[in-house]
């Protein structure tokens, strides 16, 4: 079964957070695409303490609706995001 997560807030402005919600590994990779399969935004983040949250910088990207595309070890899961 893959992971799920919780993605605050949503719609966006300048920072989200993704919290698993259940423990997973220190590290997930996130992918960011547009509604055209455009690649935005690639990285690989580390949770900074034992809350598991991970947070994420969009201030560079225009406003308008993503696709996360998030890989841990536990599978890969793709969530909607929208940036204002």
């Amino acid at each position: 079964m893959s992971p799920q997560y919780q993605i605050f807030p949503n719609p966006v402005t300048n920072y989200f957070v993704i919290k698993p919600l259940a423990k997973l590994d220190e590290r997930i990779k996130l992918a960011i695409f547009s509604n055209e399969g455009l690649l935005f935004k690639e990285c690989e983040l580390m949770h900074p303490d034992d809350n598991h949250e991970y947070v994420v910088d969009v201030r560079n990207l225009p406003p308008g609706s993503y696709y996360l595309m998030i890989h841990s070890e536990k599978g890969n899961v793709i969530e909607r995001m929208n940036k204002r």
